[in-house]
């Protein structure tokens, strides 16, 4: 409250969440605001408004740890692996992605749209189309990812390697990709 001082009067303070011992003993979270209006005569005092941000404060703490094994259990899997949002927006992707599609590193974003990320991949030659046939590759592309029906799409890279790609609904709307690179098994065929 010392801070109040050296405001002009009437500007508000923001307080630092606030610890304060509830009456049966447990510690509640407020985060407050404070005004000095001493000098309002009316008031001729001090107005500190606070909220109670215990369970949010949990909930944020909680959210944290879900986010970070979420992330760990992506990162740990050898396939690529990609969350598109209702949108098809980027959501997440672990670091395999990057690793398979090292062309596309400062164009796999999160937020950015899977179609504006696929046209990249057509344009930087990360993707193999046949000329004239960037369009219809993309197209077919860009179909069977909307599916999402789970049936693994095979692709073969510039390069020669093969990938089989498998786009997967989220119960939210969203899309799950899996990117699995199977040039071993397809060349021991």
């Amino acid at each position: 409250l010392d801070r109040l001082r050296d405001r002009p009067k009437g500007e508000a303070v923001v307080l630092s969440t606030l610890q304060v011992r509830h009456a049966e003993g447990a510690w509640r979270s407020f985060d407050a605001i404070a005004r000095n209006l001493a000098d309002e005569p009316s008031i001729r005092g001090i107005i500190v408004n606070a909220r109670d941000v215990t369970d949010y404060k949990a909930a944020e703490r909680e959210i944290a740890v879900v986010r970070s094994n979420l992330l760990d259990a992506v990162e740990s899997i050898n396939q690529s692996g990609t969350l598109f949002d209702a949108d098809d927006r980027i959501v997440l992707f672990n670091r395999r992605l990057i690793e398979m599609f090292p062309g596309l590193a400062d164009v796999l974003q999160i937020g950015r749209p899977f179609e504006e990320t696929m046209r990249a991949a057509v344009a930087r030659g990360a993707v193999q189309a046949a000329d004239g046939l960037a369009e219809a590759l993309l197209t077919e592309r860009l179909a069977h990812h909307r599916r999402a029906d789970g049936v693994p799409l095979i692709r073969t890279l510039p390069g020669g390697r093969v990938l089989s790609i498998t786009d997967v609904a989220t119960q939210a709307g969203g899309i799950v990709s899996v990117t699995t690179d199977v040039t071993l098994q397809v060349t021991a065929e």
